[in-house]
């Protein structure tokens, strides 16, 4: 029987976090308590250790749920790609291989569907998390906020996009979209949501769906945020350009730079503090100032960073 719902779960080198993703999709009910209509691929972009075995494990528990594919890609947005292509169901959702899904996700978004059946896409919040799927004590709260301020969803979604985690497509919608940039190392999420929106309605759940994992591996190195950094300049410089209803002014369109910049900034000196070498702390303050020096110059972090260039080696 076909599925409502196909999920794609790309991986790469995650070996001892893709159980915990998979189950908690695994778990996800509808309102009789019964498993949701679902089946789950799991899309690995060459791995070298054992995930391997780790998804025949959960498609020999699950055989008729869970399927396995190995695919070549390189890109966050390619390897999902690459997944979805072996999708059936009418629904598609993604799911990232290091955070997780919360009790009734699929049931409330398939909900807000059957409400609001011309959508492309529903949404909801995610909620930031520690390594242990903790609520980080350090974060922002459930984002995006909603309800979304007033104006164009384009803005919307180029202040704030909703986290992929928490969001479930149409297939046949994301399939006329053209699926996620897979040249892009970051935003691509974001980049196809903004596409989507510009031809459905979407609609929004006003509570958190999933959690979202922050952990040592999460936290890219300087050199790679600095890509996914020009990756999304480049998406977001597309989005403006184009000429439709979303006509954003001066003004819109130098908050929208600052917040982009400043999320980047405090990105590279969070790095920076978490550095053990001085190396590591002179890539950031780099990154830093050359991203924003505005935002990098007016924070702490940047001044108790400079002070640790001579203690490090």
């Amino acid at each position: 029987m076909t599925p409502l719902v196909s999920t794609v779960i790309p991986t790469r080198n995650r070996a001892a976090m893709l159980a915990f993703a998979v189950r908690s999709a695994l778990a996800q009910t509808d309102a009789n308590g019964d498993p949701v209509s679902q089946e789950i691929i799991i899309a690995d972009d060459c791995s070298t250790d054992n995930t391997l075995a780790v998804a025949l494990a959960l498609k020999q528990e699950q055989p008729e749920r869970v399927r396995y594919r190995r695919v070549q890609t390189g890109t966050p947005g390619g390897t999902r790609n690459a997944g979805a292509k072996f999708a059936t169901g009418k629904y598609l959702a993604f799911l990232d291989d290091d955070d997780a899904w919360l009790p009734g996700r699929l049931t409330k978004a398939l909900t807000a569907f059957a409400a609001s059946p011309q959508a492309g896409f529903v949404y909801a919040q995610a909620t930031p998390t520690d390594a242990f799927l903790h609520p980080a004590s350090d974060s922002r709260n459930d984002f995006p906020l909603l309800p979304l301020p007033e104006g164009h969803p384009v803005g919307a979604f180029l202040a704030s996009p909703p986290h992929l985690n928490a969001t479930l497509f149409r297939r046949d919608a994301f399939e006329l979209v053209g699926g996620f940039n897979a040249t892009l190392s970051g935003f691509e999420d974001a980049d196809l949501m903004i596409r989507m929106v510009r031809r459905y309605p979407c609609v929004a759940v006003q509570e958190p769906l999933a959690l979202m994992r922050t952990h040592a591996d999460s936290l890219n190195s300087g050199v790679k945020v600095w890509q996914r950094f020009q990756d999304e300049l480049r998406a977001r410089r597309f989005h403006l350009s184009v000429r439709d209803d979303y006509r954003p002014n001066f003004a819109e369109r130098l908050r929208l730079s600052l917040r982009c910049r400043g999320w980047y900034v405090s990105r590279f000196l969070g790095a920076v503090e978490r550095a053990t070498r001085r190396e590591e702390v002179r890539e950031g303050v780099r990154y830093a100032l050359r991203t924003s020096p505005l935002h990098a110059l007016k924070s702490p972090l940047l001044w108790r960073a400079l002070m640790m260039k001579g203690g490090n080696s």
